[in-house]
């Protein structure tokens, strides 16, 4: 899926976020979006996806040069950020199932082959509440990561993880999505993604 952001703005009340966004995505590329805290990174890759409106401008997603609309598109966009919600109250095999009925997995994997890819064997049927941050973002990676999606799209990725876990999430990454769309919203940290086929300053679009 191809996407095209032209003249893109979004604000919040009356303060404009960024405005005058330009940006073109083809379908397999790996893009970066920088820029420091506060910046409208995470806001930028909400509008791209379709997870949030702009606020002017257009957002255009395609397939073989066909338009596609908004909901359809996010039946194709899987998106991981460290504040979003798990369902704290299901276990990990209840939540994998749960994401089943809405979105199937990329060749097929099983729930017990999930669980493996996400390292997190020992706590199949323990419930989310009682994760710790760091096994609470391996489960939203390994969902987003993991789901047959078109376009992943990761805000921060490896927020709440610490080194082992950061290779854990960079092998996930290398094994599964390479070949895919991938959008990374990132503080400059290179952990985050393994290519940057389009990088994109978010504060060059400053107010």
């Amino acid at each position: 899926m191809d996407i095209t952001l032209k003249d893109i703005g979004r604000r919040f009340g009356r303060d404009w976020i960024f405005r005058g966004v330009n940006l073109h995505i083809p379908a397999g590329t790996h893009t970066i979006i920088t820029g420091p805290n506060g910046s409208g990174k995470s806001t930028l890759l909400m509008v791209l996806t379709g997870f949030m409106e702009a606020s002017e401008g257009s957002v255009t997603r395609s397939e073989k040069n066909v338009d596609i609309d908004v909901a359809d598109a996010a039946l194709k966009t899987s998106i991981a950020t460290p504040y979003l919600d798990l369902y704290e109250d299901l276990t990990l095999i209840e939540m994998i199932e749960f994401q089943a009925k809405f979105r199937s997995f990329i060749n097929n994997l099983s729930n017990p082959e999930i669980i493996r890819l996400m390292d997190l064997e020992p706590h199949a049927n323990k419930r989310i509440s009682h994760f710790s941050s760091g096994m609470r973002q391996r489960v939203r990676l390994g969902l987003t990561i993991l789901a047959d999606s078109n376009i992943i799209a990761l805000d921060e990725p490896v927020s709440n993880l610490d080194r082992k876990a950061i290779e854990w999430y960079r092998n996930l990454l290398g094994e599964f999505a390479l070949n895919r769309t991938v959008v990374v919203s990132t503080n400059h940290n290179e952990d985050e993604y393994l290519r940057s086929d389009i990088a994109f300053d978010v504060a060059s679009a400053k107010i």
